[in-house]
């Protein structure tokens, strides 16, 4: 909780700004602290921001005399040059200044981002209209719209896919191509057969469905043929050699006959000479008795072995086998779309019929001479052929009649078959053009889909913009105490003045319109600082502004003013000072400046609000040192500038003096004239005092010399120490004599109030023993 006793430390953790001791910065209600540019004021007013904001802070590490909580937090206010960058924004709208404070800025930034956002959108999606624009010649729109023509054309061409489906679909014109067409085209893809069986198929199919119309079923089962011939075996056993056996003259005879023409008959002579009836010999028309006829079975049956006769049997057992097919198995049909079939079949079947009978001849040729070497053989290869071919025009037909009777009773299907064959088959006739189209069409449909997405982003974007801007419009700010604050400051109600119009700030001069570029840095801070203030009074009504307990930081608020407005912003602190110190006793307030006239302003403010407490803090030398008064310290600086200037300790104060003798210089201008050195070096009426082969010195010599940049970069860069890298120690002396024989010139009773014993030295000086104008 914020007490009249918190304070806040600074530990030194690696920073190079603060030393290992800690850091008291609040020890008063009303505290002020004064250090050179690159003394640490910035790190500590930001170490503070991140403490308030809970960001992370490695160095320095912020302690409290007992530790504040978040709603505590909400009344710790920091006023730096961060928060002017994050608070104030102008910009031009047309002919008006437009003025963003606080919120608004951050708004006004996230709705540069979306709209920045948007605009790579719209570009995005005006380049993704170009592209699906078939207009443009060479966009992917184009280039389908032509492959997509192509196609068409090439479907509706004679001969392909749209004549040949207005066969299978029996119609006199070519069949429709459209896109739908084109798409099944795709889907369907070449199938797995190849592009000639396929042209076979639809071809083929086409002759049915043409010649099925309006037939009726073939009614036809077609045969099973087997072929059990062994001709391996049957080869084997023509092959056979039978040894002829011993034989008689007579025997021989008979021999000679069965090798005869009439040997047919030898094997029935058995039963002829069996016979009781037979008396006379068939052959010879003899006459036989018994004991003949006995005898001649005898001799046959010699002749005709056993074994002889079993070799025929198998022989004829063989040929037995060999059986035409039957050209009764050919259907009758009276159907051009069979006719080459059947006579294929019918062809067949005869060069098969043939081959049996060849191969019957050949056995019966090898019965009748069982005793002879013979050579003549069946040709396997081409009977088995044979058969083959039998079955292969069998199974054709049959075939050609199922197609046919499944055309006639189930047309429909057959048509979406040959119909699916016939998409197949158009795949294949344009392929490399169908793969160039959809990968065009993949292209184009992701581009529609990501012209989709974008419209989606421009309307969420859009949306989200809305919003923001909706938002900015309706933020609220104390309007009236920022335009009482600008008075306060300016002395002048006119002189500057927020108005607002349609939930836009603009920034008025005289009732006028202000150009931004005519906004002072001054005056812009000016206007941060009123906000500043303004936005503690959020939610607030006016009894109650001032009564929550706080912790106000401001950080060199009168940086970058002129005289008139320096005296304008230390009125303002001074009046919201007075209140929140009176508002709340546990307030507690600190002012940093690196500018000692303000520090002498402030002083007198402080003065008259607290009483008996004049002093204020110095950082320097990364520590904090508390003065009891500006003008006992104005005297020591003097003093201290005097004594180097008569070499006393030269060497252990030469780098500190630099600081010193600008401190000197800025306070006195400050007190006498209300001015900075600057402008009081530069007036005439002011040194005109000096005398007359010195005023060139003085008036441009002085001034680069001493006051060497007003910069926070430039004057961090030479530590603040204006003569601490340039210059030699004799050299310093030489500065250190010109700033207190300058003052003694324009005003020999001021600077003898102070060191009334340097008279004699001073005199000295001027006459003699000092000559500045040789001083290159």
């Amino acid at each position: 909780m914020i007490g009249n006793q918190t304070t806040i430390s600074f530990n030194n953790s690696g920073d190079s700004f603060f030393s290992n001791e800690s850091l008291p910065i609040l020890p008063y209600r009303f505290n002020i602290l004064y250090g050179r540019n690159g003394s640490g004021k910035s790190s500590i007013s930001r170490a503070i921001s991140a403490y308030v904001s809970d960001s992370s802070m490695e160095s320095p590490h912020i302690e409290f005399d007992e530790p504040l909580n978040d709603d505590d937090k909400k009344h710790i206010f920091v006023f730096n040059e961060d928060y002017i960058e994050k608070n104030i924004k102008v910009e031009q709208d047309g002919l008006h200044p437009i003025i963003m404070l606080g919120e608004q800025v951050e708004l006004d930034l996230q709705i540069k981002e979306y709209e920045a956002v948007l605009n790579k959108i719209l570009e995005e999606k005006s380049q993704l209209v170009c592209s699906l624009n078939t207009e443009v010649i060479g966009s992917v729109a184009n280039k389908y719209e032509d492959i997509h023509k192509q196609l068409l054309k090439q479907l509706r061409k004679d001969g392909n896919w749209a004549d040949r489906e207005r066969a299978i679909q029996g119609k006199i014109s070519k069949s429709d191509v459209n896109d739908v067409v084109l798409g099944n085209i795709i889907q369907t893809g070449k199938g797995t057969l190849s592009f000639q069986t396929l042209s076979e198929e639809v071809l083929g199919g086409i002759k049915i469905i043409e010649q099925t119309k309006g037939q009726q079923p073939i009614e036809w089962n077609c045969p099973t043929l087997t072929n059990d011939i062994d001709i391996t075996y049957v080869n084997k056993l023509l092959c056979v050699h039978k040894e002829i056996p011993e034989f008689s003259e007579r025997e021989k005879n008979i021999m000679d006959i069965i090798q005869g023409k009439y040997g047919r008959y030898i094997g029935d002579s058995q039963v002829v000479f069996n016979d009781e009836n037979v008396n006379v010999c068939p052959l010879c028309l003899r006459p036989i008795n018994s004991v003949g006829k006995e005898s001649v079975i005898q001799l046959v049956k010699r002749i005709l072995n056993k074994e002889a006769e079993t070799y025929k049997n198998q022989l004829a057992e063989a040929m037995a086998k060999f059986v035409e097919i039957s050209l009764k198995i050919v259907p009758n049909i009276d159907n051009k779309l069979f006719s080459t079939a059947i006579k294929n079949l019918e062809r067949d079947i005869r060069v098969y019929n043939s081959e049996i009978n060849k191969a019957k001849s050949i056995l019966k040729e090898r019965m009748v001479n069982i005793y002879l070497p013979y050579n003549k053989l069946i040709d396997e290869d081409n009977f088995n052929k044979c058969f083959h071919n039998v079955e292969e025009s069998l199974d054709h037909l049959d075939g050609l009649v199922k197609n046919f009777n499944q055309v006639v009773e189930k047309q429909k299907t057959f048509k979406e078959n040959i119909s699916k064959q016939n998409k197949h088959l158009a795949y294949y006739e344009l392929e490399s053009l169908i793969k160039e189209y959809s990968d065009l069409s993949e292209n184009k449909n992701n581009l529609i889909q990501l012209l989709k997405k974008r419209k989606e982003d421009e309307e969420r974007v859009k949306k989200q913009l809305n919003n923001l801007i909706a938002q900015k419009q309706q933020i609220t700010i104390a309007l009236d105490f920022i335009n009482q604050a600008l008075s306060y400051v300016f002395f002048d109600k006119d002189r500057l003045q927020l108005t607002k119009e349609n939930g836009i700030y603009t920034l008025l001069s005289r009732n006028k319109d202000v150009k931004p570029s005519t906004i002072s840095v001054g005056e812009r801070n000016i206007i941060a600082l009123c906000y500043f203030f303004a936005s503690m009074f959020v939610d607030k009504n006016n009894k109650d502004k001032y009564k929550d307990a706080s912790i106000i930081i401001i950080d060199d608020p009168v940086s970058s003013f002129d005289f008139e407005n320096r005296v304008g912003v230390i009125s303002l602190l001074r009046w919201m000072t007075e209140q929140f110190i009176q508002g709340n006793p546990n307030t507690k307030i600190l002012i940093m400046t690196h500018d000692i006239q303000t520090v002498f302003n402030l002083q007198k403010v402080r003065t008259e609000l607290e009483e008996n407490k004049d002093g204020y803090l110095e950082l320097v030398d990364k520590g904090i040192s508390p003065k009891k008064g500006l003008f006992n310290e104005y005297k020591t600086i003097m003093i201290a500038v005097f004594e180097f200037a008569c070499n006393k300790n030269a060497d252990k104060k030469s780098s500190v003096i630099g600081n010193q003798m600008r401190k000197l210089m800025e306070a006195y201008s400050s007190f006498v004239y209300a001015r900075d050195f600057m402008s009081i070096s530069h007036d005439n009426d002011v040194i005109k005092n000096i005398p007359g082969n010195k005023r060139l010195y003085y008036k441009n010599l002085m001034t680069r010399l001493v006051l060497n940049g007003e910069s926070h970069e430039q004057e961090a860069a030479n530590a603040m120490n204006i003569t601490g890298f340039k210059f030699s120690k004799e050299e310093k002396i030489i500065i250190a004599k010109s700033i207190i024989m300058f003052l003694y010139y324009i005003n020999p009773k001021h600077i003898l109030s102070y060191i009334p014993d340097a008279i004699d030295v001073l005199s000295q000086w001027s006459n003699d023993g000092f000559d500045e104008s040789s001083i290159d």
